[in-house]
């Protein structure tokens, strides 16, 4: 059943990105090969996806629709507005328990989940 579960995600692309369930990375394909992967296991509030957006802005190769895309990735994996930075509360996840969901969900739903947040300390 798990195997089912994350065959329904595999090959999940937004743009030039891709969704790699098994090392649980969004990488950037360009010219027939991997660029840049974003590791997304390491993605537990908003200071850390915002890290990412920024630290790729900053590479010169880097196109806009490149962005655009990765925060479409990151918006439909993590729903960031209902679990990390809601109301512009610091929140974290567990991205393991997000990923996980995300791989469960119909490939079709935007937001999956809303209760995997811990309330800010």
């Amino acid at each position: 059943m798990e195997d089912q579960m994350i065959s329904k995600q595999q090959g999940r692309t937004w743009g030039d990105w891709k969704l790699d369930t098994e090392s649980h990375t969004l990488d950037l394909y360009m010219n027939g090969g991997i660029l840049y992967s974003v590791q997304l296991t390491g993605i537990t509030d908003s200071a850390q996806m915002l890290d990412w957006i920024i630290q790729l802005r900053e590479k010169t190769w880097i196109t806009n629709d490149h962005i655009g895309d990765l925060v479409s990735a990151l918006d439909h994996i993590f729903d960031p507005q209902a679990t990390i930075c809601r109301g512009g509360q610091h929140r974290t996840i567990d991205p393991m328990r997000a990923l996980n969901m995300f791989y469960a969900s119909d490939p079709d739903d935007d937001h999956i989940w809303t209760r995997m947040v811990k309330p800010p300390a």
